[in-house]
């Protein structure tokens, strides 16, 4: 070295007075966990800033500890960060490098970061994020034990620190107990969400003033039509031709959206002559065609064009960088301000060097987007960039009395230990069971770091007893209808938890469930949370998943109606899980009835009843929630058991096929050019060989891996090229789609141990209804009548008395028109007590054998009559057939008119001996012709507060007692009976008319 001058001597002003403020936060007793913040633009020295502070507390003797830590988000800057250490930044300050400077090292591994304790010799230990998160990970994010192996580090200097930090590494740089400075280039803080930055002992340099004093140079914008790759490269050369008659050591910066595009854009440039690079991490080095993995150092390459993506946005400090091209632009503003701080580093000062030019192609205005930049960092500054000051400044704003929604309010308190007594507590909530995390405080530790890193400033926590833990919180975005223009909109909220027992109770206002809640918990189980609709319980809606995934099968389907048990099941409603029900619980009381949500695939309640929504209500509420649950014998209401229900677990879970089971309107992707994407999967399930298969989405087909997870009880989703593609959460745009795909298991599995399914994060097992006694709901729609035992016949023999044989089918049905419960046919009579018609319409274009009306009811009743079989599908079969092919005539928009001319004719049948059997049709009523009779019966059929039904009357058909014996041993009969008589079920359901079937004891 020429210069004597110690490092600290030959610092900039801007540096020095940085260096100030560390130094005076480094020289406290005690810093209190609070870090100081030090903010200066790419190229104005912060790294010699660093050393000058490491180099001072080096000779100083206010704190113990004889290390140093310097932390960097990227592999790259480490690297580089090593060189200005050791020797750059003296070289470029002319200043003398102190011999008690300590040495440079990297960070031991994980596996060698006991040996710490050992090094003698003081040191600034290098290392990324990644390795301080690693060593956290494998201590069990202990921070005694974190603390104890950086026991001699005396500070630590966050390099980059305005890139997100995730809240682990933020927590992992916290615990170990050392003094923080945060070093940035922006003025945008994200650091405030998961450092304590003390305001005393924060410094901010301007982009502005650090221009105007000539350590950065002006950037110059050139346009260019879009067009093809070998044009804008033909453009670009001659521009840089152009500026290289200046400065002939200039280096450029080519910023593109891809691999491809990167190989393609250095491939034309090495063609044409020119020295070019490209760098990206999925490159195999091959210096022969320039394609390279890692960024190299500048001082030893050659190459005048750096092609890249993402590795030179950071970390490349060269001065020969002056011109910038765009070939894709960067998919956020942010990122667009630190690549074009690659080529304004002017640190000699020059006159002559003070231009940086950055060529885009159109369509892409990055210069309105530096402009903005400008104003920002002139009159925004760091004052309104962050979630806490913004919060604050909200706050401050609130009015400290208002009038409003009728009602005299003051401000909230949110300082206040009683807070959360001024809270309304809406009856909601998510159920989860304990695993491995039971402390509350812990838990609500961790939210609050996720709810920081989602833009949510948490404020003073609220404990309104020993079990329940309230975070409020203001949730702060810009206005959604805004493209580039700023609107800030906030919310006020609070996510509540609560310990009951074996469960956890987590409500949020704005509707999020924290991730922890997804990685440590599990949800409650869908049989017990089928027991808060029990016994008795009216289901009124009922959604759907299906557990066939062909590719013509219905994925999912919701239902409602007046009563869910009161419509026939369909006949594959035992292949569908039901993932969400609604409906009234049983209650002692019509007073008492309200309205539940269950969200049972999710474990989430909502009730609708009438509160206060006091926090005592809540709190006894979910007491009574935990009580419910827990009751085995609650049994869910009878429902349920039409569905599919969660199983063991089978032997053998390896995956065969899978549907992602994603709602796609959630999710999208913010495209480089600014636009955005709605994510597109094709819905078909994909065959999975050996826990490997291919997936398309919005028409890219791509690799992905799915394997069960024994220890986590689940099945674990990866594809990197997805989770690139970088789709998120409209709700949630921290949250990536892969990440929620396994968080939240949307997925449906079929396991190679055949009959089961996974979906919704549970296996099942679908049992045909003919199989198990439970399910099979045929025995409710039937009623012994016991003269149908012997009623082998029809009409009977011939009568002269104007009636059918009493014995036969018709002269049972007859019996309606008697009115009394006395008869033989009693268990039919009492369907229609103020019976006022029965009309038989046999031997003609008949819609029914016969029709039966009351004011508030009417029924087709269609009549068979077998040779004394019990079981007799063929006999079925026919008497089903006719009573389908009619069901339009029960459908009220049917406008149609059936042939009612014969209606009001006797019915007359001519006998094998030659006798006439006449009856008249019209058994009740007072109707002289069939138009009348029709449009009686339209006027119940059209009214919707009246039962429509169909009747199977069968004598010696069916027998109920055989039926159900055939369901305890199945017989290969009973598929056909069952398989007939709920095609009637489910399609008299359709029209919404109800099906009797009277039959044989």
């Amino acid at each position: 070295m020429t210069s004597a001058k110690a490092l600290s001597s030959s610092l900039w002003p801007h540096q020095a007075a940085a260096l100030e403020v560390i130094d005076e936060y480094l020289n406290q007793e005690q810093v209190g966990g609070k870090s100081a913040l030090i903010t200066m633009p790419t190229g104005t020295g912060k790294t010699a800033v660093v050393a000058a502070a490491i180099e001072n507390a080096t000779t100083g003797t206010s704190r113990s500890g004889k290390h140093f830590l310097v932390i960097a988000p990227w592999r790259g800057i480490v690297g580089q960060l090593k060189r200005d250490l050791e020797y750059r930044v003296w070289e470029r300050l002319n200043a003398r490098r102190s011999g008690n400077f300590p040495v440079i090292s990297e960070l031991p591994t994980t596996k060698q970061i006991s040996n710490l304790a050992d090094v003698e010799e003081p040191t600034v230990f290098v290392a990324t994020t990644a390795k301080l998160l690693k060593i956290y990970e494998e201590c069990d994010r202990d921070e005694v034990r974190m603390a104890e192996l950086f026991a001699e580090i005396r500070a630590v200097f966050v390099d980059e620190g305005h890139y997100e930090p995730a809240p682990r590494w933020s927590t992992a740089i916290r615990s170990l107990g050392c003094p923080t400075i945060l070093m940035t280039a922006t003025p945008y803080r994200n650091d405030q969400k998961f450092f304590k930055v003390d305001p005393s002992h924060r410094f901010r340099y301007s982009h502005l003033k650090a221009a105007k004093e000539g350590f950065l140079r002006s950037p110059h914008f050139q346009t260019v039509p879009t067009s093809t790759s070998d044009i804008f490269v033909s453009e670009l050369v001659e521009f840089v031709n152009e500026k290289k008659a200046t400065h002939p050591d200039t280096k450029v910066i080519i910023r593109c959206g891809s691999a491809e595009s990167i190989r393609d854009i250095v491939t034309i440039l090495r063609t044409a002559g020119g020295q070019a690079i490209g760098i990206h991490e999925s490159f195999e080095t091959d210096e022969n065609i320039g394609l390279l993995r890692s960024v190299p150092n500048p001082d030893k390459s050659d190459a005048d064009y750096w092609v890249h993506q993402f590795k030179l946005v950071e970390g490349v400090d060269d001065p020969r960088f002056r011109i910038l091209a765009f070939y894709d632009r960067l998919g956020t503003d942010r990122g667009t301000i630190q690549q074009i701080g690659r080529v304004l580093r002017n640190p000699t000062k020059d006159s002559q060097d003070s231009t940086a030019w950055v060529f885009a192609r159109d369509g892409f205005d990055v210069e309105a987007v530096w402009r903005n930049y400008e104003t920002f960092d002139e009159k925004a500054g760091e004052a309104a960039a962050t979630t806490p000051s913004l919060a604050k400044g909200i706050l401050f704003a609130q009015p400290s009395s208002v009038y409003y929604d009728g009602k005299f309010r003051s401000m909230l308190d949110l300082d206040s230990e009683d807070a959360w007594k001024q809270f309304s507590y809406p009856l909601a909530t998510r159920v989860f069971r304990f695993a491995s995390l039971t402390d509350l405080h812990e838990i609500a530790n961790e939210v609050s770091e996720e709810w920081q890193a989602e833009d949510r400033e948490v404020l003073k926590w609220q404990f309104p007893d020993d079990r329940t833990i309230v975070l409020p919180f203001i949730d702060i975005s810009n206005s959604k209808f805004l493209r580039t223009a700023t609107f800030i909109e906030a919310r006020f909220g609070f996510t509540i938890f609560r310990i009951r027992n074996e469960h956890l109770f987590v409500f949020d206002s704005e509707g999020r469930t924290p991730k922890l809640m997804t990685d440590a918990f599990s949800r409650e189980t869908p049989t017990r949370m089928s027991r808060l609709l029990a016994g008795e319980s009216l289901l009124t809606t009922v959604s759907l998943d299906n557990t066939d995934l062909s590719r013509r099968s219905i994925r999912a389907r919701t239902i409602r109606a007046a009563a869910i048990g009161d419509l026939a099941p369909d006949l594959a409603d035992y292949a569908y899980v039901c993932s969400v029900a609604e409906g009234y619980p049983q209650v002692k009381s019509e007073d008492e009835k309200f309205r539940r949500y269950l969200g049972i695939s999710r474990s989430r309640v909502r009730d609708s009843r009438s509160a206060e929504r006091t926090f005592a209500e809540y709190a006894a509420w979910l007491d009574e929630l935990s009580l419910i649950l827990e009751d085995e014998g609650r049994q869910p209401a009878p429902t349920f058991h039409r569905y599919a229900h969660s199983s063991d677990d089978p032997s053998d879970k390896s995956p065969v096929h899978v549907l992602l089971d994603v709602d796609v309107e959630r999710f999208e992707r913010h495209l480089e050019d600014g636009s955005w994407e709605q994510l597109r999967l094709d819905d078909y399930a994909n065959d999975v060989t050996n826990g490997r298969t291919t997936i398309k989405v919005n028409g890219t087909a791509l690799a992905a891996s799915i394997v069960w997870d024994a220890d986590r009880g689940r099945y674990v989703f990866g594809c990197p090229e997805l989770a690139q593609m970088g789709f998120r959460d409209r709700s949630a745009p921290h949250r990536e789609l892969t990440g929620v795909i396994n968080a939240e298991q949307l997925l449906r599995v079929v396991p190679a141990d055949l009959g089961f399914m996974y979906t919704n994060g549970n296996f099942v097992r679908p049992v045909r209804p003919d199989q198990d006694t439970k399910q099979f709901w045929l025995l409710d729609v039937l009623t012994a009548v016991h003269p149908l035992g012997s009623a082998t016949s029809e009409k009977g023999e011939h009568r002269n008395d104007g009636n059918w044989d009493p014995g036969s089918v018709f002269g049972l049905i007859d019996q309606l028109s008697l009115k009394t419960l006395s008869g033989e046919s009693a268990e039919m009579t009492k369907h229609f007590p103020d019976l006022d018609m029965l009309l038989c319409t046999d031997l003609g274009p008949e819609i029914a054998d016969f029709i039966a009306v009351q004011p508030d009811r009417i029924a087709f009743l269609h009549a068979k009559a077998g040779d004394g079989s019990k079981l007799s599908a063929s006999a079925l079969h026919e008497v089903v057939s006719q009573a389908v092919k009619n069901l339009l005539w029960l459908q009220p928009i049917n406008v149609d008119v059936p042939k009612v001319g014969y209606w009001g004719e006797d019915w007359s049948l001519k006998k094998k001996n030659g006798n006439q059997h006449v009856v008249e049709r019209l058994r009740a009523g007072s109707f002289v012709q069939g138009h009348g009779m029709w449009s009686h019966a339209r006027s119940v059929i059209t009214n919707p507060n009246a039962d429509r039904e169909v009747w199977l009357v069968l004598g010696a058909v069916l027998s109920e007692s055989a039926l159900r014996a055939a369901v305890e041993n199945p017989t290969p009969q009973l598929i056909q009976i069952y398989a007939l008589l709920q095609t009637a079920w489910s399609a008299v359901s359709q029209v919404g008319g109800r099906l009797r079937v009277f039959c044989s004891p």
